[in-house]
């Protein structure tokens, strides 16, 4: 073997290893593919009510007079949380989301549930009793809306120690396609990085 040929094929492993290296191909996260699919699962599943809480119809609320909300020329109606309501509070609410979504996620959807924006006003407001109350205007999707998730199809693109990213099939308004999720890891464990509706 010449040396040229020798230095060429050793350039050649050289680069292959170092890319190997640079992009750190492997689980790295200490959970086998099985624990991935699981974890992604759950986390799915316990989103589910969220989602609806945050994007959906929402916490059930006390009766109100729909036309009298409906007419009014204001883009908010806050009517108090139903006692029976799985959350009371601002506080219970984020205490939930807090042990599925990852904070980085959380904070676009705090913005809009609990703070609001120029566009669009807070989903949920605490009232001058600190009683939970809910903006009946705000648009919401409707249960033939969401995504119908096939968790059997599960494909691991990246597993990182601190990221894991996997494509799954959707079905949404009577078409599959496949969707990236990300979780990111924080101290409490695995959390949901991207929307899940």
């Amino acid at each position: 073997m010449n040396r040229k040929r020798f230095l060429r094929i050793g350039g050649v492993l050289a680069a292959l290893c170092l890319s190997l290296f640079l992009c750190g191909c492997g689980n790295q996260s200490g959970l086998s593919e099985e624990e991935i699919q699981q974890t992604v699962r759950r986390l799915i599943e316990e989103a589910a009510p969220l989602n609806e809480i945050f994007f959906g119809e929402g916490l059930p609320v006390e009766d109100y007079d729909e036309q009298a909300a409906e007419e009014s020329a204001v883009a908010f109606h806050y009517v108090p949380v139903r006692a029976d309501a799985p959350y009371q509070s601002v506080d219970e609410i984020k205490e939930a989301a807090g042990k599925v979504f990852a904070k980085s996620y959380l904070a676009g959807v705090y913005e809009n549930a609990f703070e609001g924006t120029e566009e669009v006003y807070r989903r949920y407001a605490e009232g001058s009793e600190g009683r939970l109350t809910k903006n009946v205007k705000q648009t919401v999707k409707t249960t033939d809306e969401w995504t119908a998730w096939d968790f059997d199809s599960i494909k691991i693109k990246a597993a990182k120690s601190a990221v894991l990213i996997v494509e799954i099939d959707g079905r949404f308004a009577g078409r599959t396609e496949t969707e990236q999720i990300v979780l990111e890891k924080e101290n409490e464990g695995w959390r949901l990085a991207s929307p899940t509706y």
